[in-house]
């Protein structure tokens, strides 16, 4: 049987009076103990418990965690019968120390358990003053050896952050390029963890600083992913890759700003990523920080020449997105877009769908114009079959927003389908019914059926002309030359 020796003394626990252990083939069967286990029935049956735990110990390092587990749970109770106090308190026998600080002696060091876990995988996990990795390395311990999930213990010391073991393996020889679960390296665990003198360690070692893994995430994209500022500033200081893209088509600079952090963002951009790389659904990264409604790292974007008007494979924008984020108030993302020239396409329309009427007015004010787009492009449950595309005043019919409607008309914010086809349209007017929205069928009968007067129609026309952008449109009703009455109703 091995022999396993109390806490770095020579002498093995067979022959310590208050441990008594006995080899039947693998099995190990411990015996009562004088100083912690008593003869009372509950502790009888906690040692008969460990004796059924062992029977399918088949190594040293099975026995450790059998009993690790086992005097866990033993407890016992003072004179007065409360306060358990654990057995392994009472016979300062502690699991940690028979695992990291005893001497143990194997016929085979490299013997791994059910999980695949080698003597070496256990006593890495903790760094002690009586370290055990010096000595298993020395007696013959595989320092490539790996566990069911293909992690190496040079992959798990870079995951704790042990540099110590890391410079111990190194130094024996483990794979500094091994890939452990999806791909994983070594370089990768200390990237994605923040462990940066590791980080130094391994590419000193010749670790590949561009290695990726299978979903081609290179260690850069790992640490940006992580928000670890520091480790992203030493992977760019030392030659790391700033637009590798991995198989979704994002780059570290978007993985940045997914996480929301505006140090790794500024890093990458003074590193000379490219702002307007796009994924495979179209996103760029201004579009991510529009989604997340982050105004400080938009303008960093947009300083850096993003490009405002990307739009998605669901024909999205970062507009079309800072919209969605103005319901209660105008979010910033929506000021910070529009002052910079952002186009106006279907994000007038979705802000009629969602009655967003400051949100409408803003745009318009911007150069909103009217137009018709897709009906696909918006999201309205139910509509006309016979309808493919629709304008914001068809929308506002659709959806019921009267107040929106009326200001439109009001304004003269129409197309040619507007005037033309909508006030004949019984199609419409029958779905309208049909769904419980009678006021709009009330409000085209009341202001679109004609027929209209020729006033009307040239204010319709010069409004439509001179164009809704507030500034510019006061400027050119000023200076039109109209009468003063007119002026008055195209700036109403």
């Amino acid at each position: 049987m091995t022999s396993w020796r109390w806490r770095g003394s020579m002498e093995p626990l067979d022959n310590r009076p208050d441990f008594v252990s006995e080899t039947n083939g693998n099995q190990i069967v411990a015996a009562k103990d004088a100083q912690g286990i008593d003869s009372s029935p509950t502790n009888q049956r906690n040692a008969n418990e460990l004796v059924k735990d062992t029977l399918l110990i088949i190594s040293v390092q099975d026995a450790i965690e059998c009993l690790s587990a086992h005097f866990e749970r033993v407890a016992r109770n003072d004179e007065n019968g409360n306060r358990p106090v654990t057995a392994s308190r009472r016979t300062h026998f502690e699991p940690e120390d028979l695992l990291l600080r005893c001497c143990v002696q194997s016929t085979n060091i490299n013997h791994v358990n059910i999980l695949e876990k080698s003597l070496l995988m256990f006593a890495k996990l903790k760094d002690v003053s009586d370290d055990p990795v010096p000595h298993l390395i020395v007696t013959g311990a595989n320092v490539n050896c790996v566990n069911a999930l293909n992690d190496s213990p040079l992959i798990l010391a870079c995951a704790m952050g042990n540099i110590t073991h890391v410079k111990l393996l190194l130094e024996a020889g483990a794979k500094v390029e091994y890939p452990g679960k999806d791909g994983d390296t070594p370089l990768i665990h200390a990237a994605r963890r923040g462990h940066t003198h590791i980080v130094q360690l391994l590419l000193e070692s010749g670790a590949d600083i561009d290695g990726a893994n299978t979903h081609m995430d290179t260690p850069l994209l790992c640490a940006a992913q992580y928000k670890k500022v520091e480790t992203v500033i030493f992977l760019l200081q030392e030659g790391a890759s700033v637009n590798h893209v991995n198989k979704s088509g994002e780059t570290a600079l978007m993985q940045a700003v997914c996480k929301r952090s505006l140090d790794i963002t500024r890093e990458l951009i003074h590193a000379g990523a490219e702002v307007n790389a796009v994924d495979y659904l179209g996103n760029n990264a201004l579009i991510n920080a529009a989604r997340l409604d982050e105004a400080k790292i938009m303008t960093l974007l947009i300083e850096s020449g993003a490009f405002l008007n990307q739009v998605n494979v669901h024909n999205k924008s970062a507009l079309w997105f800072a919209v969605c984020h103005s319901v209660i108030s105008y979010s910033p993302c929506l000021r910070l877009l529009l002052a910079s020239g952002a186009c106006i396409g279907s994000e007038l329309h979705q802000a009629v769908t969602v009655g967003l009427m400051h949100v409408v007015k803003v745009l318009v004010e911007h150069g909103a114009t009217p137009r018709l787009i897709n009906l696909s492009q918006l999201s309205i449950r139910s509509f006309p079959v016979h309808i493919q595309q629709v304008s914001p005043l068809t929308v506002a019919l659709l959806t019921q927003r009267l107040d929106i409607a009326r200001n439109f008309m009001d304004i003269g914010f129409l197309t040619d389908f507007d005037l033309r086809c909508l006030p004949y349209d019984d199609k419409l007017k029958c779905f309208l019914k049909d769904n419980a929205k009678s006021e709009s069928v009330n409000f085209m009968n009341n202001n679109l059926a004609g027929p209209w007067s020729l006033e009307r129609f040239c204010l319709i026309v010069i409004s439509k002309n001179i164009g809704f952008q507030s500034k510019s449109r006061k400027l050119k009703v000023e200076s039109s030359g109209l009468p003063r009455v007119f002026q008055k109703l195209l700036l109403s």
